[in-house]
């Protein structure tokens, strides 16, 4: 949480910030990312470069990808079962379809992998011909969805299977229809795309909507299904509900002494099984629901949670690090363990001697022994936990060994995953060549050597985004931008800091500053944004910590060298390290609107729960009289304005509070001033707070739950007229959190 200075009290901060944050009513708002389900357009991407430099390791990955039945160039669509229904009983008796359903799905995902990655339109083609086939034909599975099950036959696992389905039909979909590699796009018409997405919504989203309580792997398959839907069909409140959902399951799926004590966590639905293992203590601690069945059925679970960890994280959220379930301590815990039953070796279904108090009793598929799985299901948790968040429970090779060693999951990946020489995928239904997409490394960890990354020079304006994760607080670490590799402080153009004080700072000029106070905190990870002029030598950052506001750290502050052109990313540590991940760098134009005596409209995506909206605008004098308002669609009267920061005519910024303006400061503005405004809205409450800040001053609350002028259920354009003078807005952005 941010605590800003400003001219009223910290005590009424608070309460401002806590309404926003807090209110009963507000469900966290969206802001889609596509490509954005398990891998993101900068995973994709950086895997697409690794094979073009000819990285060994992902060619390795991609040939085995193109050698296994699901890549090939002539694959031929294997269903659905004549007549468009599949069914599907106990231990695959029946096997109508649902062997091919899952072959299909597969192969439409990796199909669609290899298309990204080598740019042959032939991967296209045969993933947008499975999708089409089965949006086209597919009715269901037998006994789910008001399907009968056939006189004297089985179809329980048709539930089961759905989920498996909704895991892999949207990651598939989402990269056909949102991926352009080299700018070209797959062409998937419309008309398909909507067809593919009746199916989701109609035939498989019933099904697994309510989740499951048959058995945790089944729960987490379905929640994982539903979250992949959610985002290919842009639901927030689906969404939100598999966000809900993983929350809750997760605790009963990876037992840890620490929070639970002596039994493991309750089922959020149903009584599934702990397969005989009835001692829970400390000796056992991180011992999963499945883990005595066998670790084939654990691998489903772990895939389930980290691949909706995943989506869910590229889509702004915070559920690998969600602290109401110990999220972290979970599953970094478990997959630490499981990887070390995994590594004694023997390869799937062998058996190795279970620890002491692991499978004592009935019900343990073998009491006193565990049965061993692929082992393909590690490498995406590893890439977060290890890459992005450098967490010490995943150390390299040099960390501990045995049951609780850290080195566990490091030594799986570098001594088993990546090594693998096979020609098929060992993956489970939902988990295929993780180590293709999530083996390129888009992080570093930044020490007490200076750490330098070129990218493509930049010369105008061009914005900068990357996250970084402190090890601790206070630290004292730079990331800055420069002409070419550096080796101190001075040479640097652009700089943001975590300052051994405990705070975000950036450089203007001759020193360190912020606009408000921002401190930060070890295993945090924060996302960054820089804004740069490179003609104008100046740039603006903001700051978003992981489930937090965007914030603002500088204004048109100056570089500290100047520099004609910005090329590199220049990292360094004095104290402590700072992981710093996926930096781009996109060059743009001032995005800007101008205001003036016709008002001016400019959509953005819809709105209605809580969310930030952040710009710039300079005044063309003083003793203007300009507005600046969300709304429900575009609007050409003050009247129809929701929410409104205003240069009013008197000279100084003020905002509409339900019946007129007001404000908790007294600011004066001044012609040819740029300032960065700042909403927090909150649409059930029909309220929001503003923030203003001018260049080379300090953050100051314009007015705080101020309520709509006039109500509206969504927001979704922002709308702009002068009455007196002119005002030119730029870079308006809203963002969830």
């Amino acid at each position: 949480m941010n605590f800003r200075k400003s001219a009223v009290s910290n005590a009424l901060l608070l309460c401002a910030l806590c309404a926003a944050f807090c209110s009963p009513a507000a469900v966290q708002a969206q802001t889609w990312v596509h490509p954005g389900i398990v891998v993101s357009q900068q995973q994709l991407d950086a895997t697409r470069a690794a094979y073009q430099a000819n990285n060994s390791v992902i060619v390795s990955q991609v040939n085995k990808a193109m050698s296994s039945s699901y890549g090939s160039l002539s694959y031929t669509v294997q269903g659905p079962w004549p007549g468009g229904i599949n069914q599907c009983g106990a231990f695959s008796h029946p096997n109508n379809g649902c062997q091919e359903a899952d072959n299909d799905s597969n192969a439409a995902y990796v199909q669609a992998l290899l298309w990204y990655i080598t740019g042959n339109q032939t991967y296209a083609n045969n993933a947008i011909n499975i999708m089409n086939t089965y949006a086209n034909n597919f009715i269901g599975y037998a006994g789910t969805n008001g399907l009968s099950c056939p006189s004297g036959t089985d179809c329980s696992n048709g539930p089961l299977q759905s989920g498996w389905d909704s895991q892999k039909w949207p990651r598939a979909a989402e990269i056909i229809r949102w991926g352009k590699p080299g700018g070209n796009g797959s062409g998937w018409s419309s008309s398909n795309i909507q067809a593919f997405t009746n199916m989701l919504n109609n035939v498989y989203l019933p099904v697994i909507q309510n989740g499951s309580g048959v058995n945790g792997n089944w729960d987490m398959s379905m929640i994982d299904g539903i979250m992949q839907i959610a985002v290919f069909t842009e639901n927030a409140s689906l969404l939100a509900t598999a966000r809900s959902f993983w929350q809750g399951r997760v605790p009963d799926l990876f037992y840890l002494q620490s929070v639970d004590g002596g039994f493991h966590a309750p089922s959020p639905r149903g009584n599934p099984s702990w397969y005989g293992q009835t001692v829970f203590d400390s000796s056992t601690t991180n011992v999963a629901q499945e883990t005595c069945r066998d670790l084939t059925h654990t691998e489903d679970s772990i895939a389930g949670t980290i691949n909706a960890a995943e989506t869910d994280w590229i889509q702004g959220g915070s559920l690998y690090q969600d602290t109401g379930s110990a999220a972290q301590q979970r599953i970094v815990g478990s997959i630490n363990v499981m990887a070390g039953f995994e590594g004694q070796g023997g390869g799937q279904n062998a058996l190795i001697t279970a620890p002491t108090n692991y499978c004592t009793s009935s019900g343990a598929t073998h009491i006193g022994q565990i049965t061993l799985g692929s082992g393909s299901t590690y490498a995406i948790g590893y890439n977060h936990y290890h890459n992005r968040l450098n967490d010490p429970n995943l150390a390299d090779g040099s960390g501990s060994s045995g049951l609780h060693g850290t080195a566990n999951v490091y030594n799986w990946i570098q001594n088993g995953l990546l090594n693998l020489s096979l020609t098929g995928d060992y993956g489970n239904h939902m988990t295929l060549f993780e180590a293709l997409t999530h083996s390129t490394n888009l992080c570093q960890t930044v020490g007490s050597s200076w750490s330098n990354t070129s990218f493509a020079a930049q010369t105008g304006t061009f914005t900068a985004t990357f996250n970084a994760t402190p090890s601790g607080s206070p630290i004292n670490t730079v990331m800055g931008l420069s002409n070419g590799p550096q080796t101190v402080y001075t040479s640097l153009a652009a700089i943001v800091r975590f300052n051994p004080s405990g705070f975000i700072d950036a450089y203007n000029g001759t020193g360190y500053s912020a606009v408000s106070t921002i401190p930060y905190s070890g295993g945090t990870m924060y996302t960054f944004e820089f804004d740069v002029d490179v003609a104008a030598q100046t740039y603006t950052v903001w700051v978003t910590p992981r489930g937090g506001t965007k914030t603002l750290v500088g204004l048109n502050f100056v570089f500290r060298t100047s520099a004609p052109t910005l090329n590199n990313l220049s990292l360094y540590a004095a104290a402590g390290t700072n992981n710093v991940c996926g930096f781009t760098a996109t060059a743009s134009g001032p995005s800007c609107q101008s205001a003036s005596t016709t008002w001016n409209n400019t959509p953005f995506t819809s709105e209605s729960t809580t969310f930030t909206a952040t710009y710039t605008a300079t005044p063309s004098a003083n003793l203007i009289n300009t507005v600046m308002g969300l709304t429900d669609g575009p609007q050409s009267a003050y009247t129809s304005l929701a929410a409104i920061a205003r240069f009013n005519p008197s000279g100084f910024i003020d905002a509409y509070n339900s019946t007129g303006y007001q404000a908790a400061n007294s600011i004066p503005y001044t012609g040819g001033t740029t300032y960065a405004f700042e909403f927090i809205v909150n649409v059930p409450a029909q309220t929001y707070t503003v923030y203003v800040t001018p260049a080379g001053g300090t953050t100051t609350l314009v007015g705080q739950n101020y309520g709509f002028r006039l109500n509206a259920p969504t927001l979704n354009n922002q709308a702009l007229y002068a009455a007196v003078g002119s005002n030119n807005v730029c870079s308006f952005t809203p963002s969830n959190y």
